[in-house]
């Protein structure tokens, strides 16, 4: 039986999502399997906290952004750790697909290599490794993201194993929170929240015209979630007039910084209202949350968010229809789309004026999230199929 292994990667607190799923991920494999070494390198080893996760052994490795081949001492560092800790097995996740070739150099210490790999459109990056198929095996969080390896990255599909992010259910779940006191919101009084990042892709230039509209007419409160990329421009120009927004509209509040899950467990519970607009997803595990929560959701209809929800419309939410360009990514090969200003605004109103309908959508969330999207389901998944690599 695997008793040890390795996780490439984010890890708290980087401000990555990625972070986030490792966390909860490898606190449910350290519960259910205790007797297992998990061992780690950070992808931001100054940005670590080491009490987070005790259980764990870390390796801080530097590197930079880029190539492979500007980072050569990894081809000798990783393998050397693996062997002297007796390691079997490196898995690898939200690391760029440009550091995919060590595959090879774990491979000749007679090791093995996993990638949990989420695809965002079958023109991602990832496609133009030539190396994918060398992988030992594969984890796709998303059965559409399966299809995408095995089409278009000729992955052989018994490499490859379905297994989706996952909620804790224990920690997010329907109750009262003091962070809904702490607003001093009146008992009926409706929380639309957004989480994501300031940037086109993600859509908050399109909900940035619909607040005040939907302050006025309902007195509801936008809760925007939202960091910077500090080097974007367009990200600081989004960012700017969220701040002002904020600043100026009570009912609209803006939280910039990076926070712990603690916190989402409890700002996912005091939303009414989960609104995800973005065009580029290759998961969005606030969807998973807000469901587990009883939340309906607006989301924009991309594949993974499809997937999802059920690919049911009004079932677990309302799927708003991508039709504004946003950015081009990719090469030039991927245009991203997200809703337009007038769909996010006719998507709320509608769900605001029909709260029997959004608790219904509420109920079919939780019972959907609990059934596939479970973290203690999922991590047994885990476990089996890395068991049944050696």
């Amino acid at each position: 039986m695997l008793m040890k292994s390795l996780w490439w990667g984010p890890f708290l607190n980087e401000p990555d999502g990625g972070a986030i799923i490792n966390h909860y991920l490898l606190k449910q494999l350290n519960y259910l399997r205790p007797n297992h070494e998990f061992h780690g390198i950070p992808k931001m080893p100054q940005l670590l906290d080491n009490e987070v996760l005790p259980f764990m052994r870390f390796k801080s490795v530097k590197y930079e952004a880029g190539q492979l081949q500007g980072n050569k001492h990894l081809l000798k560092e990783i393998p050397e750790y693996m062997i002297q800790n007796n390691i079997p097995l490196l898995s690898m996740f939200h690391v760029p697909w440009t550091f995919f070739p060590i595959v090879k150099a774990i491979q000749k210490i007679g090791k093995k290599t996993l990638i949990h790999q989420t695809v965002h459109w079958t023109t991602d990056m990832i496609f133009k490794s030539r190396v994918l198929q060398d992988v030992d095996s594969w984890i796709a969080p998303t059965r559409w993201g399966k299809e995408q390896l095995i089409t278009v990255g000729k992955i052989d599909k018994e490499k490859i194993k379905y297994i989706p992010h996952a909620v804790n259910v224990e920690d997010f779940y329907p109750h009262n929170t003091l962070f809904r006191q702490s607003l001093n919101l009146k008992p009926n009084q409706k929380v639309v929240l957004v989480v994501g990042r300031c940037s086109l892709a993600k859509g908050l230039h399109q909900v940035i015209p619909i607040m005040r509209n939907l302050v006025r007419d309902y007195d509801v409160v936008f809760i925007i979630k939202a960091g910077i990329y500090e080097r974007v421009a367009k990200s600081q120009e989004i960012g700017y007039i969220i701040k002002m927004l904020a600043k100026n509209i009570p009912n609209i509040i803006w939280l910039p910084k990076w926070t712990m899950p603690e916190f989402m467990e409890e700002l996912i519970a005091s939303c009414d209202i989960l609104l995800q607009p973005s065009g580029h997803e290759g998961f969005d595990v606030p969807l998973i949350e807000a469901m587990a929560c009883r939340k309906p959701i607006a989301v924009s209809n991309i594949p993974n968010h499809y997937e999802i929800m059920g690919q049911r419309n009004r079932y677990c939410g309302i799927f708003m229809e991508p039709s504004v360009r946003a950015e081009i990514i990719n090469d030039g090969k991927q245009v991203i789309k997200v809703p337009s200003s007038d769909v996010i605004e006719g998507t709320l109103r509608f769900m605001l004026e029909n709260p029997d309908e959004c608790k219904t959508m509420g109920q079919n969330g939780y019972t959907r999230v609990r059934e596939y999207y479970n973290l203690e389901k999922i991590g047994k998944k885990w476990l089996e199929y890395m068991d049944g690599l050696f």
